[in-house]
C-alpha cells in the first residue's frame, strides 16, 4: 500500500502528519507542495496542536504486506 505523508507544523510548535492513501502514481513535489499551501492558507483542518503554520516535509511511502498465515 502506498500512501502520502505531509508533515505540517503548528502554531504551538509541534508536528501535525497528515496521510493520504492510495496517492496518484506520478504526483509531483510541485503538487503537493501546492496541496499543503492549499491546507495552511484554506484553515481546512483543526488540530489538537493549533492551526498549521508551515511546511515541514513530505514523503511517499511503500509498504508491502505479506500474509504468513491464517487461522480460521
Amino acid at each position: 500500500m502506498k500512501t502520502l505523508q505531509m508533515n505540517f507544523g503548528t502554531e504551538f510548535g509541534k508536528t501535525y502528519a497528515l496521510t493520504i492513501t492510495n496517492p496518484k502514481e506520478d504526483i509531483t513535489k510541485d503538487e503537493v507542495m501546492q496541496a499543503m499551501e492549499m491546507f495552511i492558507s484554506a484553515d481546512y483542518l483543526a488540530t489538537n496542536s493549533g492551526a498549521l503554520t508551515s511546511i515541514k516535509s513530505a514523503k511517499l511511502i511503500d509498504r508491502t504486506e505479506r500474509l504468513l498465515f491464517e487461522n480460521k
